[in-house]
């Protein structure tokens, strides 16, 4: 169920909103981390996150991996651009951007829900990234969080 037109608007305002009531932070902590991954290093270069005041953990998570023949410090300003196309979204709690010096990226969405996970996974943002990566590159997967007993 692809996002439309006023569910991305809808977005757009609710992730202004977040903003401006200072529930959307930047966390400087695990910049520059290395992240090992199906035998690859990562190196953690930004993550925002949801303030959520007590909400329960997040239920899912959609890894999006792609290539870009856009320089890192490229992906790195226009991956700003995008964020009211998803930090609005119900059920939004964090993402975690990771590149691998070689032109590839990971990227890493937490969810509410795994509803809320399956609708951002065929979202506008998910339809931008595939337009600007390489070809054939983007590779997305819904995983389902365990839950603690």
């Amino acid at each position: 169920m692809p996002t439309n037109g006023p569910s991305t608007i809808a977005s757009i305002l609710r992730a202004v909103g977040l903003e401006i009531a200072g529930r959307l932070r930047f966390d400087i902590a695990p910049l520059g981390q290395l992240v090992t991954a199906d035998g690859e290093q990562w190196t953690i270069f930004r993550k925002l996150r949801l303030v959520d005041f007590g909400l329960p953990a997040p239920q899912a998570m959609v890894e999006a991996r792609y290539n870009s023949p856009q320089s890192l410090e490229h992906n790195r300003w226009t991956s700003l651009m995008v964020i009211p196309l998803f930090a609005g979204l119900r059920g939004f709690r964090s993402k975690l951007w990771m590149h691998n010096g070689k032109g590839d990226f990971r990227v890493v969405y937490e969810w509410q829900t795994i509803e809320d996970a399956r609708r951002f996974a065929a979202s506008l943002t998910v339809r931008v990234v595939d337009r600007h990566s390489t070809p054939g590159s983007l590779k997305v997967e819904l995983l389902e969080v365990p839950r603690l007993a």
